[in-house]
């Protein structure tokens, strides 16, 4: 009797450890399907941006000594694109702190003081995801009712997807482009886009 309770004991904890593993690559699924649905024109949009001049992209700092050995700690497992998205984008999204600075920090700065806006943390996902050669740009946009944010870029799988590490929900999006018209009261429209290599000034 004993034998057959242990041996019920195995089957129903292995099936629990199964079911959980099954979920969590279930929600994986549903989570990428779910942002790859809802990739955006993005080179459309940069092609209506034009170059300009300014201090931005200096604090984009993927090879700062800092931003490497998190980006090491985070990235550097053997994942795929898609997995090293989320890892770097869950560590910006709950290990940074929002507290308004109110002036242009560099991503080590924000690193260091685990603090920081929706630039700030928009500045250091950047980095770390330019670390391990994922394309990405911080965004800049404005709402109809002049509020300003800063959310993410990103090329995985020649598709650009949108994340806001301030929002904390890699499924939260933003679907206005700099050449349409907003007229929803979530949506922002592109001023302006920019990495280490770049800053481009787009819409009107």
């Amino acid at each position: 009797m004993k034998v057959i309770f242990a041996a019920v004991a195995v089957f129903l904890v292995s099936a629990m450890a199964l079911s959980a593993h099954q979920m969590a690559n279930a929600q994986q699924e549903t989570t990428e399907e779910f942002i790859f649905a809802n990739d955006f024109n993005f080179e459309k949009t940069l092609e209506s941006c034009t170059p300009e001049s300014g201090p931005q992209k200096n604090f984009i700092s993927p090879n700062n000594p800092l931003i490497t050995s998190q980006a090491i700690l985070l990235m550097d497992n053997g994942q795929n694109d898609f997995e090293k998205l989320k890892s770097a984008f869950d560590f910006a999204s709950k290990n940074i702190d929002y507290k308004v600075y109110g002036n242009w920090r560099y991503a080590s700065e924000v690193l260091e003081t685990k603090s920081g806006d929706c630039t700030d943390k928009s500045v250091l996902l950047v980095s770390m995801l330019e670390k391990y050669g994922i394309e990405s740009y911080v965004i800049t946009g404005k709402k109809v009712n002049d509020y300003s944010h800063a959310w993410v870029a990103a090329k995985i799988d020649n598709k650009w997807l949108q994340i806001d590490p301030t929002a904390g929900d890699l499924n939260f999006v933003y679907d206005c482009l700099a050449d349409e018209n907003c007229t929803y009261h979530n949506n922002y429209e592109i001023e302006s886009v920019f990495n280490e290599r770049e800053v481009l000034k787009c819409g009107n």
